[in-house]
């Protein structure tokens, strides 16, 4: 497991935030955000690794929420913050996850010339892309969709689920999740830490609009649950924990997945994204969110040595750091966008 985590707290804008008090206004203002036109601001995080900070800020704007902003002021909002942030004795470096040829992308190249910072350029790992799945206006069409072996298995489970008595609640209290998450943590079969979903939830409980379902046994017991937050009109999935070990030929995420899809499609949701990705089934049918990794550091002697330094001992280092390693340093960077990923063509709901 990665010894990375990140120092940070939460806003009703952007759960992703380390907040200070603004001493001009008195209210909450993220250290890594900054305050502009029309009550603007940027939101972001320090990433610690091995219990140490590192003085690396991460912003997240895959799906475009790294700005709490008017449309018009957006791109100003992040030139701000990014002059800002450098400014700060304790910063570093910034890295972004970022939509290629947005607004955050065009913000980054308008900012060098005015900061300056060290800029490099990666494809985000498979793992750092969302990806999404375009549902129609009626449940039977979604089915049709499906490939004869998916729409079978989508049918065949949850009419075995139903049989058996067990419920699916779609309306579930967070506090509800909270305490279901904590017992079938260590009976799902993908190992998560009990800081990870401690992590997820406080990101739950700051989200405006979270929603939360379950799969509930006849006897009471959760058997599966899943969460995420509506961001506009689409409906974000980022947590599914499922009792694996007890159910194992239950195919309890194929279950939980067709109820709740079914739900969206009734209350009109035209899109459900996967947080870093979908696995199968649904994987063959959802469509990757194009994103790209920015690479934004000082240019002070010290910090471009420490880089060096590190980077060079990367291969050395045990598998549980490298990719934090690397994640720190920045190895096998680009001065331009991947080219891959222009132009910005396929942010259109597939």
């Amino acid at each position: 497991m990665s010894t990375a985590s990140c120092r940070s707290g939460t806003t009703r804008s952007n759960p992703d935030s380390f907040w200070r008090r603004s001493p001009r206004s008195g209210r909450r203002a993220s250290s890594s955000s900054v305050a502009a036109r029309r009550s603007s601001a940027w939101y972001g995080k320090e990433r610690i690794i091995g219990g140490f900070s590192t003085g690396i800020v991460y912003g997240d704007g895959r799906l475009g929420n790294l700005v709490a902003a008017q449309a018009a002021d957006r791109e100003d909002v992040l030139i701000v913050a990014l002059t800002t942030l450098f400014k700060l004795p304790r910063v570093r470096a910034i890295r972004l996850a970022i939509s290629p040829g947005g607004v955050e992308a065009h913000a980054v190249a308008r900012a060098q010339p005015v900061v300056p910072f060290d800029l490099g350029y990666s494809a985000a790992s498979p793992f750092d892309s969302h990806a999404r799945l375009a549902l129609p206006g009626d449940y039977q069409e979604f089915l049709g969709s499906l490939g004869p072996k998916t729409r079978h298995n989508f049918r065949y489970y949850r009419r075995k689920f139903d049989a058996a008595g067990h419920t699916y609640v779609h309306e579930l209290p967070l506090a509800d999740l909270q305490r279901a998450a904590a017992d079938l943590r260590s009976k799902s079969r993908i190992p998560i830490q009990r800081r990870g979903i401690e992590r997820g939830m406080s990101l739950l409980m700051a989200a405006e609009r979270p929603w939360a379902a379950g799969l509930r046994h006849r006897d009471g017991r959760w058997m599966s649950v899943a969460a995420g937050w509506f961001s506009d009109v689409r409906a974000i999935l980022f947590l599914q924990l499922n009792n694996d070990r007890d159910h194992d030929l239950a195919s309890l995420s194929v279950v939980l997945r067709a109820h709740l899809i079914e739900t969206l499609i009734r209350r009109g949701t035209p899109e459900l994204v996967f947080w870093s990705g979908c696995a199968r089934p649904l994987s063959r049918y959802a469509t990757p969110i194009p994103a790209m990794a920015v690479y934004l550091d000082t240019p002070a002697f010290g910090w471009r040595l420490i880089r060096s330094m590190v980077g060079k001992t990367q291969p050395w280092m045990p598998r549980s750091i490298a990719a934090d390693v690397r994640w720190m340093t920045g190895a096998e960077l680009t001065s331009e966008p991947p080219l891959s990923l222009q132009p910005e063509s396929d942010h259109q709901p597939a």
